[in-house]
Order: structure tokens, then C-alpha cells, then sequence
């Protein structure tokens, strides 16, 4: 499939589908995916220990039939493949997330890219679906992360977002438009809404030649917005911004830091875990009774595990390079601090 394109892809799945008895296929496309009814479908993973299990695609945790059809070519079938989803509320989170995320890897190049990351980010098309995708991608027993609008929610309706994702951030802005408004800079605003003008032939938006005072330019910047939710006008806004200037809500958002996969050393006085606190998860070293933690690698690409040797001071830990997924071995020597290959060939995917 690396070599077909997506049509040449989506005729061969309808060919297997309607010209052959039976048959298995095997893929990463979300092109193939799209063609199949969910029960058909099963995810592969592999875990730490190279045990492969397998997950069944089911719309039982709450998706509608029709809603999993209406989405599966907009971002489902990708999301189905993705090691974490983020689920926005709508088309004009989508973009800014997106926008916000490029301009922070664009800043640091040690911030792994999302989509390098396998992180998909779809929109639920309104506040009342967010709970079905986020329970659905739930039961894949995939990462997955709710960005929405403030609202006014009942009791149950929190309950039920909480049980349907892994972390649900709610802003403190009733739409994405009057978050933009209060945290991008006016000097921004002003300078998009000129671009605007130039393109609004009719002056149906009423963009005025001089700059008004603050309060009208905000009105006028989030009308714009709000008329143009499908044609990515919010992107043209972040696009103006800075690193220091973007949205901090979203920034805030994208920068959540996790840190896990804890091993003790032989003698349980110390502990090496993996962090995300300098953008791609690194190996940590802290004592047991707390403290500072001292980072034992500073690489590009993220450790997916790290382990304790059970008899000596040395540390295993598998990397990837450039996203390939191809896990190689390394061992680090706390005594030395010298970190040797012992598994290194990129066309195997080691495991430990």
C-alpha cells in the first residue's frame, strides 16, 4: 500500500469485498479501513514483551451507526491506527490545535511532532457527540483527550465525559472564537482583519479603513471568525502569532506533561522513569525517598521504554529513530554514564 494511491487503495478493498468469497487483509492504511463495516475490523498491537494482542472494533461503547459512516473518511479510520486521539468539539479547534502544535514544533525541534507521534486529532461536530467518540476510541483502548467549550453541564452529562476519556480540558471561553479574541494579540487581530478586508469585496464584514477601539476590533475579529468556521481563518490568525504570542490556553493544553513507566534499581533506592517534560519522553533517574530528578538522555527521538537491570547499576531502554517504529536496544551505565548499542539494526524492531 506504501506504493498505491488512495484510489488505486479504496478499489482494491472494494474489489476484495465484493469479487472474493472471503479474505484477510492486513494494513496500516486509513484508506483500506474505510471500506470495512467495524466488526469486520481488528486492531494488532504489539506490546513490550512482543505479545500480540488484538482489540475488536465495536460500536457497542455508544457511537450511532450513522455518526461512525459520517466520520470514518474524516478522521475515524486514522484514529483507529493512532496511538493517542485528541477529540475537539469542532472544525475550528481542529485547525487551531493543529495550527497551535506546528508553530511550538516549528520553535523546538526536540517537540516530536503530533502526527510523528501518532496523535490524531479529529472534531466531534458539537458538544453533544463528544461523549460517543471519546468512549468508542475508549474501547480500543487508546489514549484519548477531550478539548471543549465551557458550558454549563448537569451532573450526569460531566460524569459521562469524565468515564469517556483519559483527560477532558474544558476552557474558560464559550467558543474557540472568543478564546482567539481574548489571547491573541490585538496587533494581530488588527493585522488579519485588514488581510480580510482586502478579500471581503462586498464589505459585508464592515471592516472599517482606520483601527477602532479594542472592544469593536475584538467583535469585529470574532465575526470574521465565526463566518469563515470551514475555511481554516482561525489558522490565518495563529499564523501571525509568535511562540510566546500563541493561544496560552492551547498552549497550556498541548504542553500537559506525562511521565510513567517506572523501574526500581536492584536495590530499590533508586527509580528510572520516562518524561515528556522536555517534549519527547526521556529517561529520568530519582531516588526513591523523592527529590530532584536528574535526565539520562537528551534525544530527538522518544524512549519508548526503560528498564532496570535486577542484579547491576545499568539501564536498558529502546528508541526509535524518526518515527519509524523500529524499537533498537540500548544499555546505560549509571556508573559511567556510557550508553552503549546493543541492539541496533534498523530493519528489526527489537523488544525487551
Amino acid at each position: 500500500e506504501i506504493a498505491l494511491s488512495p484510489h488505486t487503495q479504496r478499489r482494491i478493498a472494494n474489489y476484495l469485498l465484493t469479487k472474493t468469497t472471503q479474505c484477510f487483509v492486513t494494513t496500516h492504511s486509513p484508506y483500506v479501513i474505510e471500506y470495512f463495516e467495524p466488526e469486520q475490523i481488528t486492531i494488532l498491537k504489539r506490546d513490550k514483551t512482543a505479545k500480540v494482542s488484538g482489540t475488536n472494533v465495536t460500536l457497542s461503547a455508544g457511537l450511532k451507526a450513522k455518526t461512525y459512516h459520517k466520520n470514518v473518511r474524516k478522521g475515524l479510520a486514522e484514529a483507529i491506527l493512532a496511538n493517542g486521539v485528541i477529540v475537539a468539539e469542532g472544525i475550528t479547534e481542529v485547525n487551531v490545535l493543529q495550527s497551535v502544535s506546528q508553530k511550538m514544533e516549528e520553535h523546538d525541534n526536540k517537540i516530536m511532532p503530533l502526527d510523528l507521534s501518532g496523535v490524531t486529532i479529529i472534531s466531534a461536530d458539537g458538544d453533544g457527540n463528544l461523549w460517543e467518540f471519546g468512549a468508542f476510541i475508549k474501547s480500543l483502548n487508546i489514549p484519548v483527550f477531550a478539548f471543549l467549550d465551557k458550558k454549563k453541564r448537569t451532573d450526569k452529562e460531566n460524569t459521562k465525559l469524565k468515564e469517556s476519556f483519559d483527560l477532558v480540558n474544558e476552557t474558560n471561553y464559550l467558543g474557540m472564537e472568543d478564546l482567539l479574541i481574548q489571547q491573541v494579540p490585538l496587533e494581530h487581530q488588527w493585522n488579519f482583519l485588514a488581510e480580510q478586508r482586502e478579500l471581503d469585496t462586498e464589505g459585508k464584514f464592515g471592516i472599517p479603513n482606520d483601527r477602532p477601539d479594542d472592544e469593536v476590533l475584538r467583535e469585529r475579529t470574532k465575526q470574521v471568525l465565526k463566518a469563515g468556521k470551514g475555511d481554516g481563518r482561525a489558522c490565518l490568525l495563529i499564523d501571525l502569532c509568535s511562540y510566546d504570542e500563541l493561544p496560552k490556553s492551547v498552549k497550556d493544553f498541548l504542553e500537559v506533561k506525562v511521565s510513567g513507566d517506572a523501574s526500581f534499581s536492584p536495590d530499590e533506592k533508586k527509580i528510572a522513569y520516562l518524561s515528556n517534560v522536555t517534549g519527547t519522553s526521556q529517561v529520568f533517574l530519582i531516588s526513591s525517598e523523592g527529590g530532584e530528578s536528574e535526565q539520562l538522555t537528551d534525544f530527538k527521538d522518544s524512549v519508548s521504554f526503560v528498564q532496570f537491570s535486577p542484579t547491576e547499576n545499568v539501564l536498558i531502554f529502546g528508541k526509535a529513530k524518526g518515527g519509524d517504529e523500529q524499537t533498537q536496544l540500548y544499555l546505560f551505565n549509571l556508573n559511567t554514564r556510557k550508553i552503549t548499542d546493543i541492539a541496533v539494526d534498523s530493519n528489526a524492531k527489537y523488544s525487551f
